[in-house]
């Protein structure tokens, strides 16, 4: 027997270690897929694809560690069975479900009845959590498969712009690009002007609906109403037991028959779920933040549909980095519909959101200088200096285009040649 128990123990530890070294290695995994290192959405994004996927995956471990290392399940069985007897009732059980059956109550004969009565979730939890996990990063995974697709290194932009590594390279680099989608020869839109937009307003709609979904799913997966949530921390807060209120009981019943000598045996015996104490405030803490992200995703994007559509938010984002307050009107308006579009006001949201507006403005200035100097005598506004007013940006000072009056030098040879 002390020969069992220490090969038991050694198996147990070697079990323990085994299993550690597999938490860290998939938590390490997770980590590096998800991490912030690319800074290319901003931080309700994050919240759902980084944080809330490794809320879900660490809560997955936790429940899978306590089913393969522990003994989720305990049984109480006949005094005749042994131990390979008692091994199979609990695997069993395990496998097959339990039922709950409230102590005011007496168990029902009819199978039928038991059949209601079961819990059939303990065993899928680490599966669904991290099932749950890559649907919050999903969303990400569509925004990063496509947005390259617009010619802009996205998340190289918005990493240098946040660390002001060579901010007049990355304004150079914005400037070719949107400067050369507003001197395109196509005429597509949708390619030149809102094909980032709509990308990822996509993504917006992907994360809002995938976390309203999340919070309903993890609600009706426990089998309970949508306000379980409520009912459970209700009757958490007020001190109300399991027995009463049969949320995640801890002890249910299990029915199983084994065939002797061509008789069938039927045994109903009686388990303790001790997994559940787990599960009841994981289930708590987990849906409570689901609805905290879900608010927060909604709101958001709504916010996000409202900048990038109307056209009075978009003017009046760049308005807002611009410090110059002796720049022209419709000057402005002219440079945020036809040289920036939908897709450049979402690029400097996105570097606004992550850096500082002092950044934005500098590179939005890096732009405008461009754009000045790309404007032709025709598509100007006409004013006193014959100057095209130009936003000043950190650093800089205001570049001035010729006068579009003829010098008289050029108008003498002109007579003359006449």
């Amino acid at each position: 027997q002390k020969k069992q128990k220490g090969a038991h123990s050694s198996y147990c530890l070697r079990q323990n270690s085994v299993m550690d070294f597999a938490l860290f290695e998939t938590f390490r995994g997770f980590n590096s897929l998800a991490g912030d290192s690319k800074l290319d959405d901003d931080f309700v994004d994050r919240l759902n694809r980084y944080w809330t996927s490794l809320i879900m995956v660490m809560f997955a471990i936790i429940l899978s560690a306590k089913q393969i290392v522990g003994e989720p399940l305990k049984c109480w069985t006949p005094q005749e069975f042994k131990d390979p007897w008692i091994q199979y009732a609990e695997d069993y059980c395990w496998v097959k479900n339990t039922y709950f059956v409230p102590k005011s109550e007496e168990l029902s004969p009819h199978a039928e009845v038991r059949k209601t009565q079961e819990i059939g979730y303990y065993q899928w939890i680490p599966y669904v959590m991290t099932l749950q996990a890559f649907c919050y990063y999903f969303p990400a995974m569509v925004w990063r498969m496509f947005n390259w697709k617009c010619g802009l290194d996205l998340p190289t932009i918005v990493s240098r712009a946040v660390n002001r590594d060579n901010l007049d390279g990355v304004g150079f680099q914005l400037s070719s690009n949107l400067l050369t989608r507003m001197d395109s020869e196509r005429n597509s839109f949708f390619f030149q002007r809102s094909f980032l937009t709509c990308l990822y307003l996509i993504t917006k709609l992907l994360y809002s609906v995938n976390s309203l979904a999340q919070f309903f799913i993890l609600s009706s997966f426990f089998g309970r109403a949508t306000d379980s949530l409520f009912s459970v921390t209700r009757d958490l807060a007020l001190g109300v037991e399991w027995h009463e209120s049969g949320h995640f009981p801890r002890i249910t019943f299990c029915d199983f028959s084994i065939r002797r000598l061509g008789n069938i045996n039927n045994y109903s015996i009686q388990c303790v779920l001790a997994i559940n104490i787990f599960t009841e405030k994981i289930f708590v803490f987990a849906g409570f933040w689901m609805l905290l992200v879900a608010i927060v995703t909604v709101l958001h994007s709504f916010g996000w549909l409202t900048a990038l559509l109307l056209p009075w938010r978009r003017r009046g984002f760049v308005a807002q980095l611009n410090s110059d307050p002796d720049v022209d009107r419709f000057e402005l308006e002219d440079f945020t519909d036809n040289c920036l579009g939908s897709d450049g006001l979402l690029v400097f949201q996105l570097i606004a959101a992550n850096a500082d507006e002092r950044t934005a403005s500098h590179l939005l200035g890096c732009v405008w200088r461009e754009f000045g100097l790309r404007r032709t005598p025709d598509d100007s506004v006409d004013n006193d200096a014959g100057d095209i007013p130009l936003m000043p940006s950190v650093g800089s000072e205001t570049l001035q285009l010729p006068s579009r009056e003829a010098e008289p030098s050029q108008l003498k040879t002109e007579a003359e040649y006449a």
